[in-house]
């Protein structure tokens, strides 16, 4: 024994001495002690993430096919930016399906960070497509209401139109959005060319609602590919199926505007003659209504209907 070890190598000693005194500490702590409590343990302690790392370190290397430590140093690793170390971690999880979900959600959450904390404008263009192709690759293991919404949160807060659009039709295929939701959703997959997308809200409304507005743009649809006996048969179940005054009007204005358009007389004067109460009391259907009979010369016709319009607001008292 060196009686006159120098300073710094009694130094060493000790740092030898107190890291075999950890590894024997933790190696003790997961033999003889509930391996989730000291993981629970571990997860609560919120600044000391040096400590945290090397137990949870020891405890995988003990159980290297237990997924729910190595989330927890995942999670320690991003709140330390080491980013590189958290991807290498991830690499290493076991299969298993109950955890695809979270894993998935950790490759966004790192992808996520590295984005944020990177101040190249190449990297950024790499790392959002990435964070992207993340998030679409994650919407067929979405099972809970949860695990869509996340995917819908962060695809509108990253600007994914498109891919935000793809989430929401899985969401209203499992009747997770309301119907007004439903429309907007539709409007969205138009107005960024998703046809094939809007097809599909479409065909799934049809088939599961019984809002007349899906039948309605059904039937704008047909006429606009010239398939216009289709289109009237549409028009007219919307028609008749309109639970409201205002959904009635609406309607009616789409169906005379068709029949307009083809020129068809006898259809226009026929759904004139079997509507007049909901005519006389909606000035602009009054007015479509004059302007057809003044624009084909139909006189007569003009000054009839404008007869029955005065009597009808002008009924006797006691009628």
């Amino acid at each position: 024994m060196n009686l006159f070890a120098t300073k710094q190598q009694k130094e060493i000693v000790s740092k030898k001495e107190l890291l075999g005194i950890f590894v024997l500490f933790t190696f003790l702590l997961v033999m003889f002690f509930p391996k989730d409590k000291i993981v629970s343990l571990v997860a609560q302690e919120g600044s000391n993430y040096d400590l945290s790392t090397k137990y949870l370190i020891n405890i995988i290397h003990s159980y290297p096919d237990d997924n729910q430590p190595k989330i927890i140093l995942v999670n320690m690793y991003l709140k330390m930016q080491r980013f590189d170390d958290a991807s290498k971690l991830l690499k290493t999880f076991s299969a298993d399906s109950h955890y695809v979900n979270r894993i998935d959600h950790l490759k966004y959450d790192i992808a996520k960070a590295h984005f944020f904390n990177n101040t190249s404008s190449l990297n950024k263009a790499v790392l959002i497509s990435d964070m992207e192709n993340i998030l679409y690759g994650m919407i067929p293991h979405a099972k809970r209401v949860e695990d869509f919404e996340f995917i819908r949160m962060q695809a509108q807060r990253m600007n994914f139109q498109k891919l935000k659009v793809m989430v929401e039709i899985e969401m209203i295929k499992q009747d997770l959005l309301n119907v007004s939701e439903v429309f907007k959703i539709y409007k969205d997959a138009l107005y960024l060319k998703m046809d094939k997308q809007a097809n599909t809200i479409l065909e799934h409304e049809l088939h599961h609602s019984t809002d007349p507005k899906w039948r309605l743009l059904l039937a704008q649809k047909e006429f606009n590919t010239k398939n216009y006996a289709a289109s009237v048969k549409n028009f007219e179940f919307a028609f008749k199926h309109a639970k409201t005054q205002k959904e009635k009007v609406k309607i009616f204005k789409e169906l005379i505007n068709f029949h307009m358009a083809l020129k068809h007389k006898k259809d226009i004067l026929t759904l004139i003659e079997k509507n007049e109460s909901l005519i006389m009391n909606n000035d602009e259907l009054i007015k479509i209504v004059i302007s057809y009979y003044l624009g084909n010369d139909m006189l007569a016709d003009a000054r009839n209907f404008s007869l029955k319009l005065f009597k009808y607001h002008h009924k006797p008292l006691g009628e």
